[in-house]
């Protein structure tokens, strides 16, 4: 399963960077934050041949990704509420974020608060998109809109990304079971992801 996900995040950060220059804003956003995905991922097993821990580098993945993410939505979103609240979110967020490694959980733990926190955070802006996209008149076939494909995939992964992390325990037996899931909804994620780049390069060179 891992192989196999790093398979499909590799083919899919090629595929942003093939079509990278006909691509609009927010999926130029999206491939970069594939792009710094794989970093993190090969840099994280890599430092775990020698140390026993790389949290440190999803600390710090974390709170990228969520910019990324933000920076993404505010393109993507058109209600100028909506993107006042994405600006909140990532404050918040922020301020979140580094209370948590001062107070809670250092950047030699794992950082399960900020990402159970920017699962609610995504799932909350994936909905605020549901709503400009129900209200646009943009979009004639959603089934062919990139941004559908996109925000629905971040939608279903935070939202089981939630019960994952709520019930993941490394001493518990069942940790394979959860790490096993996660792995597979990646897949799915940044396979959407490759599919959402295509969609949208397809129309840009129309």
């Amino acid at each position: 399963m891992l192989k196999f996900f790093y398979l499909v995040l590799g083919i899919s950060t090629i595929i942003g960077f093939t079509n990278y220059k006909c691509l609009t804003k927010p999926f130029k956003r999206l491939v970069i934050l594939l792009f710094i995905t794989s970093i993190t991922e090969i840099s994280a097993n890599y430092i775990l041949k020698y140390d026993k821990s790389n949290s440190v580098v999803y600390h710090i993945f974390t709170i990228i990704e969520f910019l990324i993410y933000s920076m993404i939505y505010l393109n993507l979103i058109n209600s100028s509420k909506s993107k006042l609240i994405v600006k909140i979110s990532f404050c918040f967020y922020l301020m979140a974020f580094l209370l948590n490694i001062y107070y809670f959980q250092p950047l030699h733990t794992l950082n399960t608060y900020t990402i159970l926190l920017e699962s609610l955070f995504l799932i909350f802006l994936s909905l605020l998109l549901f709503v400009d996209i129900r209200n646009s008149l943009l979009f004639e076939n959603i089934l062919n809109e990139e941004t559908f494909w996109f925000n629905t995939s971040v939608f279903i992964f935070y939202s089981v990304n939630i019960l994952i992390w709520g019930g993941f325990n490394l001493k518990n037996s069942s940790a394979l079971i959860y790490q096993d899931l996660l792995w597979f909804l990646c897949i799915i994620l940044y396979g959407t992801f490759a599919y959402s780049i295509f969609l949208n390069s397809k129309k840009s060179n129309n």
